[in-house]
């Protein structure tokens, strides 16, 4: 014996159960159409496998240069801080750029002053042309600083659950 239920019931050793089950697609046309796809759609998918590998290599590659190339761009972007003398209209593209770069999208400047903080004045003409106009630390971050506030709230979140 061996199988056995609540109730005191068992099948025996050497018995086998059969059961028949219904078609779920009915034979016909339908059935039919989709036996002959079967073999374009194997193919189908994997081609689209494939692509998919040889598409995430290719953007693989093209995001390491441009992380790189990213890099390259915000070292070029503290020339201003030089000791050198750079035109005005240079110095506003260099502050345009600087914003780009820094990822600085949201004005954070209000929701600091709605905090109480306020701005002091700034140590360097360049260091001001390139946004970095108080010696305060949360105005030279800017919206980064929401990330990395996120981070730790983020790793606590999923601590407890």
């Amino acid at each position: 014996m061996y199988f056995f239920c609540i109730d005191g019931l068992h099948i025996p050793k050497n018995k086998v159960l059969t059961k028949s089950l219904p078609t779920l697609i009915p034979l016909g046309g339908l059935a039919e159409k989709l036996l002959d796809a079967g073999p374009g759609l194997t193919a189908t998918s994997q081609a689209f496998m494939v692509g998919n590998l040889v598409l995430n290599l290719f953007m693989s590659a093209s995001l390491n240069y441009m992380l790189s190339m990213l890099n390259v761009y915000q070292i070029i972007l503290m020339m201003p801080l030089f000791m050198i003398s750079i035109p005005g209209n240079t110095q506003f593209v260099f502050g345009f750029f600087q914003q780009i770069a820094a990822f600085d999208i949201l004005p954070m400047d209000e929701i600091y002053e709605g905090f109480g903080f306020t701005k002091t004045d700034p140590v360097d003409d360049n260091l001001d042309a390139l946004g970095y106009g108080t010696t305060l630390l949360l105005y030279n971050v800017g919206s980064l600083i929401l990330p990395i506030i996120s981070y730790p709230v983020m790793l606590i979140i999923y601590a407890v659950f």
